[in-house]
């Protein structure tokens, strides 16, 4: 299996969503969404990543829902 995106867990050999992380990953995209910073977003969730690593989450097209993870 590819590196497997934050927010998800393997479980007998298929991702699901964490739901701790899961979570966090919504509350990201929300808060974003309303004008808080990368940097408030982190502090806010405690989300243990980099700024940039923030701004991964929210560009990556895997949290769409627009196709399912694994292929």
């Amino acid at each position: 299996m590819r590196s497997i995106p934050y927010g998800y867990k393997v479980m007998n050999g298929r991702a699901v969503i964490d739901q701790v992380e899961g979570k966090k990953v919504r509350d990201a995209f929300q808060m974003y969404a309303a004008g808080s910073s990368l940097a408030g977003i982190k502090q806010a969730l405690e989300i243990n990543r980099y700024h940039a690593g923030i701004d991964n989450i929210l560009k990556d097209r895997k949290y769409l829902g627009t196709e399912f993870y694994p292929p």
